[in-house]
């Protein structure tokens, strides 16, 4: 409680305030810079406070206005300062309670007189948004139609209502009104109450209760991860709830699960039976769809061959005839486009030459044309260099006029001020006029006497000066052609290096040029393409000959292994009635080995029986032990054919193949026969030829060298692959040393044939390099040439403008200017000599008025003293000033000079410029001229090239044609005659595939009959498998059919008849084990669908809990780094953390505030000092401000236990947080309040507390006694 006397001293106060209370709106005088280039931003304001009977305020007191960036609250204790705030908190929603009252009706004034106590109070908050445009502190843009106010009145009954703009407004109302503006009305965070300062760091690191409020939640509460706490927790108990759930449905799972077991093997049993059942029927269904499809297929394809072969021996006969024909045609073509393709070679050739000429001429006139740009470049920059030099001396030349008429006034003034101090100085001479009457005559004489001197002086130093000046100008006469002599020297020595770089480039270029290898890289390019065609052709001919052998090895080994198998059957008596293959029943002279190899062919493999029943127990045989398939000659079916053997009818003189032949015995005689009939052998194909197309007939006929002509006139045979007879015996096997060699030679072939290839490809690379290279040269030769000629005409240009500068050095002008310079320099000499002479005179003078002045001052004292020091003071100055004026009258006489020389200069170089400009765009000209004409050239030749490479393609295309024809040809005598021995085998294939179809038709129908009593089965046991007995059946349509799939179906029939005979079912169980798995089933979908929403809950659980903790260490990032910031600002050198608890999980132990105070070490915020916890708290406090920043924030009494020092840095602080926040501060510290942009004076003369507002930099105008 403040005494009698304090409030005496508030009221004499408040009385000399009341001058400067404050309107809404001062305009400040200073200057804010920052204010001036920061962009517009709106935000909210406190204007002012109006409380109407609120606790201490009587009446209706008006709080403010406060100021837009820093207010200060200040008055005594107890005076009302902290009901401020109250009031804030009454108008935002606060409960008593939280206003340090139990009742709302207690903020009602309490009046000293009962009948005048009010029945209501009211708080009216006045706001405003402004522009932080206005580049005074003190003056607000207020945005238009921004203003509102919110007013909450109290009653005597406790109640209250809230108001908005003067109209009665739901509180929900206003508090969105007042969240959409930016306040904090969640948290209160931007009001920070008496005490709770300290309270904040303080904190626990996590609430122990739910009512409480720990460190941990108080960050959450700012960062904003608090948000996802309530769907957490209503997450988990929603899981928790669903696994009771899941737990219980999952025991009735698992008892069910148990009696299923138990009737498993039983219902296992019952239907692996009829499995096994319906499996052996559908296998032998299967086998007979797969006989008769199999079958019917195999006929199709044989009558679709059959047909396709007629139409292609048709077309090969047509095709023949075509093909001759249009082998003549293309032998014309193609000799005509050689013609046309070494016509266009020719033609390019020619435009390759006048582009080449053109490009010359291109790198000649380009040298030209750099050589001219550079000397424009040249002068331009002089040019440029003269004109700054006319801009720069004529800057100077303005500048030294404006400052000479300055020195002008400012001497006419200093004259002026002189010509007063003196006449004061001769008022004090004056009156000592008769004890210094001899003295101040002789310093008048003495003063003449060195003013004299002085001007005397002043002309010399002038002229000495002007004498320099003329000297240095001589000198740098003289020296210019000498300077000029020596840069033009200098350039010809550089322009020799260049022009001996070039040359021995021009060298190096013919070196190369001579050296190139293109010619003989075509050589040696020619010859491995040669030796590349070669190898092609040997390799080829070794692959044929290989893959013959290889094919004849295995298929001898194959046929071998049957063979052998059927012997061994007839030795056990197994098989009878086998005579053997036909390649073995007999032989063949040397000189007929190929002509029987070519007409017996692959028949020679067939294998001879006595008779049909003899034949199917040998395909019984091979089918039964997998050894493959083989056909059969019965000799007794070919009975018939023994007459016609015996009594043949060929041409007179011919020798049938079938008499050469050396058969064992008849039977094997006949046999042959059978396949060779009637074959003629000739010598060669002419006669062979001869033989075959005779008048009445044809026949069948042989070379030696194994060339067929079959009746129907088609050859085959013959050329590099032939066939032996001989190779078909059981006894000739491949030679495994000759299939070595073979692939041996074939391996180096290869290999020679790869590298020749790549020794071709890098021969084509270095070919096309070596002629980019040899065109490469050609240019940089010419451009060398160029460039050497061009530096020849440099040089003698440069060694003329020598000879010219020598003889200017020597010539009359040169020696009158060096005779100028040294008249200048002798009188300078002189000058010199009468300045040194009139600054010794000078001298003497000066000391002896210094010794007449000192005699006076003595006399005249400290008056006179300082009379005479102003005059001279002002004396130095004019002096100064005359120098100053003779200085700059000097440089504009200097810059005239330099202008007028640089013009001059000017005008030379423009004219040198505008003919070095007209060379250049005659070369210009020139350059476009050419490229012009090269451009035609090289239209042409690209025209000429697309041209060639049709001329070429067609030539490819004809050359490929031609080749494909002749290769058509021979292709076509061997396919007819293979055409009509398939349509022979193919005629015999037709009626086996019918007999097998009418077999395995009957069977299908018998198995069809069980098969529907196997249905009806099914159906009685409750297992419907099929719709009916179409579908019962497997599709043989998507059967793979392995390789021998007929004996798998039998082995697979008889093993599935084992195991039925092994069963002992009991069918019921099936039906009672449908009936548990139906119910179990249920139950398992019930609990995948509860475990699912588990599984989806627990999803949305973690995640939620991964957003809170990403969200909530974002910004406990930011806060704890600004923390450490401003700790150090404020503590300048301390440090502060803010740590979790628990790293990996945060929210379970919570944070802990971490300090280290300057020059300590690290302590919890309980163990500091008062001042230390206060300083921890606002560096928190400011750190959550950073993160979360607010328009407006409230204070009480902050700085309470700091000391001077951490006032006026926290202080200082919030001044500068201030630029673009209200801050509203309720402090006793000077330190503080001295910052505010306003100050709010709260005082309490009569027990009612008022309140006055004021400009700290208007407080110096009021006086306090």
């Amino acid at each position: 409680m403040a005494n009698k006397e304090e409030q005496d001293s508030l009221q004499d106060i408040s009385e000399r305030l009341s001058s400067v209370h404050l309107e809404k709106d001062i305009p400040f005088t200073g200057d804010d810079e920052l204010g001036s280039t920061r962009k517009p931003r709106r935000r909210l304001v406190i204007q002012s406070l109006s409380l109407e009977n609120f606790k201490s305020y009587a009446g209706n007191v008006t709080v403010g206005p406060f100021h837009k960036n820093f207010s200060a609250i200040v008055g005594p204790n107890g005076s009302g300062k902290s009901n401020v705030i109250d009031a804030m908190l009454f108008v935002f929603g606060r409960r008593a309670k939280q206003m340090r009252l139990n009742r709302v009706s207690d903020l009602i004034y309490s009046a000293s007189n009962l009948q005048k106590q009010p029945q209501q109070t009211s708080v009216t908050v006045s706001f405003c948004e402004i522009f932080d445009e206005v580049s005074t502190e003190e003056q607000n843009s207020i945005v238009p139609g921004s203003e509102f106010e919110v007013k909450r009145t109290a009653f005597m009954n406790n109640t209250s209502k809230y108001f908005l703009n003067g109209e009665n407004t739901p509180y929900s109302e206003i508090r969105e009104l007042l969240l959409s503006k930016g306040v904090d009305l969640e948290n209160n965070r931007f009001l920070i109450l008496q005490g709770e300062i300290e309270q904040i760091a303080l904190m626990k690191p996590k609430a122990t209760a739910s009512h409480e409020e720990g460190l941990l939640e108080y960050l959450e509460d700012i960062i904003g991860s608090n948000k996802f706490v309530e769907a957490i927790e209503q997450t988990s108990q929603k899981i928790e709830s669903l696994s009771e759930e899941r737990t219980r449905v999952l025991n009735k799972v698992k008892a069910l699960g148990k009696e299923l077991k138990n009737l498993e093997s039983s219902k296992e049993e019952a239907k692996s039976y009829l499995q096994i059942q319906t499996d052996m029927l559908q296998q032998q269904g299967l086998k007979c769809q797969l006989m008769i499809r199999n079958s019917q297929l195999g006929k199709q394809r044989a009558l679709d061959k059959s047909q396709y072969l007629d139409e292609e021996l048709h077309k090969l006969k047509e095709t023949n005839v075509a093909i001759k024909n249009k082998m003549t045609e293309l032998e014309e073509r193609y000799k005509e486009a050689c013609l046309e393709h070494e016509q266009g070679v020719n033609h390019l050739n020619e435009l390759k030459d006048q582009f080449s000429k053109f490009e010359q001429d291109d790198v000649k006139s380009r040298e030209e044309l750099k050589h001219l740009l550079k000397m424009q470049k040249s002068i331009l920059a002089k040019i440029e260099e003269n004109k700054e030099t006319i801009q720069r001396e004529r800057s100077s030349l303005t500048t030294n006029e404006n400052h000479l008429q300055e020195i002008e006034a400012e001497l006419e003034r200093l004259k002026i001020q002189l010509a007063k101090e003196e006449d004061i100085l001769q008022q004090i001479y004056y009156q000592l006029r008769h004890s210094t009457a001899d003295i101040r005559d002789e310093m008048l004489t003495v003063k003449e006497s060195l003013t004299q001197k002085k001007t005397q002086l002043e002309t010399q130093q002038d002229a000495l000066k002007e004498l320099d000046d003329a000297i240095e100008e001589v000198s740098s006469r003289i020296d210019e052609p000498e300077r000029l002599l020596k840069e033009t020297t200098e350039r010809i020595f550089s322009l020799d290096d260049e022009m001996n770089k070039i040359q021995a480039n021009i060298q190096q270029v013919k070196s190369a040029y001579a050296a190139h290898q293109v010619d003989d890289l075509r050589k040696q390019k020619r010859e491995l393409q040669l030796k590349e065609e070669e190898l092609e052709q040997k390799i080829s001919k070794i692959r044929v000959r290989m893959e013959a052998s290889k094919m004849d090895n295995n298929r001898k080994q194959n046929k071998n292994k049957m063979y052998e198998a059927l012997r061994a059957a007839v030795k056990e008596g197994i098989l009878s009635g086998l005579l053997g293959r036909l390649a073995d029943l007999g032989t063949v002279d040397e000189k007929y080995d190929f002509a029987a190899g070519a007409a017996i062919g692959m028949s020679a493999e067939h294998l001879v029986v006595e008779t049909a029943e003899q034949a199917e127990k040998c395909v019984a045989f091979l089918k039964s032990n997998s050894l493959g398939r083989s056909t059969f000659i019965i000799l007794e079916k070919i009975q018939y054919l023994q007459e016609k053997l015996e009594s043949p009818q060929i041409v007179k003189g011919s020798k049938r193949l079938i008499d050469l032949i050396n058969a064992e015995n008849e039977r094997a005689r006949l046999a042959f026969y059978f396949v060779l009939r009637d074959t003629l052998v000739a010598p060669n194909l002419d006669e062979a030829t001869r033989l075959a197309y005779q008048p009445t007939k044809r026949y069948r006929v042989v070379t030696l060298a194994g060339q067929l002509i079959e009746p129907a006139g088609t050859i085959s045979g013959g050329g590099n692959v032939k066939i032996s007879f001989k190779q078909f015996q059981s006894s000739a096997t491949v030679d495994a040393n000759s299939l070595k060699t073979l692939t041996d030679c074939f391996n180096e072939a290869a290999e020679e044939l790869n590298r020749v290839r790549v020794e071709i490809h890098d021969m084509n690379i270095r070919e096309q390099q070596e002629v980019t290279k040899l065109d490469e040269l050609t240019i940089d030769k010419d451009k060398y040439e160029l460039a050497e000629k061009s530096l020849l005409e440099q040089k003698r240009e440069l060694e003329s403008r020598v000879t010219s500068l020598k003889r200017q050095q020597g010539d009359e002008t040169n020696s009158s200017l060096r005779r100028q310079r040294e008249s200048l320099v002798t009188r300078r000499e002189e000058t010199l000599k009468m300045l040194e002479q009139s600054i010794q005179e000078t001298t003497k003078l000066e000391e002896r008025l210094k010794v007449l002045d000192e005699r006076i001052n003595e006399i005249g004292g400290e008056a006179l003293v300082n009379a005479k020091s102003n005059v001279a003071s002002s004396e130095i100055k004019i002096q100064n000033f005359v120098k100053e004026r003779a200085n700059a009258r000097f440089e504009m006489e200097k810059a005239r000079k330099c202008i007028e020389n640089a013009e001059l200069y000017i005008s030379e170089l423009e004219k040198e410029l505008s003919s070095v400009e007209e060379q250049i765009h005659s070369r210009k000209e020139h350059l476009e001229d050419l490229e012009s004409k090269a451009l035609t050239v090289l239209e042409n030749y690209r025209h000429c090239e697309e041209e060639q490479k049709e001329r070429e393609g067609k030539l490819s295309k004809v050359k490929q044609e031609y080749e494909s024809y002749k290769m058509q040809t021979a292709s076509a005598r061997k396919d007819e005659s293979r055409l009509e021995n398939q349509l022979d085998d193919l005629k015999k294939k037709i009626q086996d595939m019918d007999a097998k179809i009418v077999y395995w038709t009957k069977e299908a129908r018998s198995l069809k009959l069980k098969v529907e009593e196997h249905i009806v089965d099914l159906e009685n046991a409750g297992i419907p498998i099929c719709n009916g007995i179409d579908d019962f059946f497997l599709d043989a349509e998507t059967y793979e059919t392995p390789k021998n799939w007929e004996d798998a179906i039998d082995k697979k029939v008889q093993k599935l008849q084992e195991e039925m005979k092994k069963l002992n079912p009991d069918m019921t169980a099936i039906m009672t084990y449908q009936v548990k798995e139906t119910e179990y089933n249920k139950l398992v979908t019930e609990l995948d669908t509860i475990s699912n929403q588990r599984d989806t809950l627990r999803r949305n659980y973690d995640s939620l809990r991964k957003e809170r903790l990403e969200t909530f260490m974002k910004g406990f990032s930011i806060i704890s780094k600004k923390l450490k910031e401003l700790y150090q600002m404020i503590t300048l050198g301390g440090d502060a953390e803010l740590e979790l608890v628990d790293a990996l999980d945060p929210f379970s132990e919570g944070v802990i505030l971490s300090i280290r105070p300057p020059k300590k070490s690290w302590k919890t915020v309980s163990n500091l000092s008062g001042g230390e916890k206060t300083l921890s708290s606002l560096a928190l406090v400011f750190a959550l401000h950073h993160f979360r920043p607010a328009a407006l924030y409230f204070m009480d009494e902050i700085d309470a236990a700091l000391d001077f020092r951490n006032v006026s840095i926290i202080a200082n602080y919030i001044k500068e947080r201030t630029t673009n926040a209200q801050f509203i501060i309720v402090s006793l510290r000077n330190n503080m309040f001295e910052l505010a942009n306003r100050l709010i004076g709260i005082y309490k003369p009569k027990n009612e507390t008022k309140s006055v507002a004021m400009n700290p930099h208007l407080f110096g105008d009021i006086h306090v006694y």
